[in-house]
């Protein structure tokens, strides 16, 4: 068996991101904990996994009885940062009513005006028109 079939493959389930894994679960429960209250209408969670492989190197020394020798193996290691983030969507509202009797929309200079009502009322003048006809 050579060396580079030794190991775990690196994906979602190596020991490595477990703690990305554990942070994750705890943010699906706590976002589920919250809906089942009725205290929130959604939530947004996030995981942001930032990976990098870091050059580095260990240096071996073997002693014999007359030599002392170093060896030297380079190589890559993981880097793995998270964070989890979880928002809510809140569903608080505020209801409220405006519906006035005696005013009404009009259109003005392409502009909605609130405006008394003024259209039934009568005038000395409608009287006095009304009594000669």
């Amino acid at each position: 068996m050579n060396n580079e079939s030794k190991g775990l493959e690196f994906n979602l389930d190596n020991p490595a991101l477990s703690s990305a894994k554990n942070c994750l679960d705890g943010a699906i429960c706590q976002c589920l904990r919250e809906l089942y209250k009725g205290k929130f209408e959604s939530g947004v969670i996030t995981l942001k996994l930032n990976i990098e492989l870091i050059d580095d190197e260990e240096i071996n020394t073997v002693t014999s009885d007359k030599h002392s020798k170093e060896k030297s193996y380079k190589y890559k290691r993981p880097a793995v940062k998270y964070r989890t983030s979880l928002s809510f969507k809140d569903q608080r509202r505020v209801d409220g009513e405006y519906m006035p009797e005696s005013v009404e929309v009009k259109l003005i200079n392409n502009r909605f005006v609130l405006a008394e009502v003024r259209g039934a009322q009568l005038s000395l003048s409608d009287t006095e028109n009304d009594k000669k006809q």
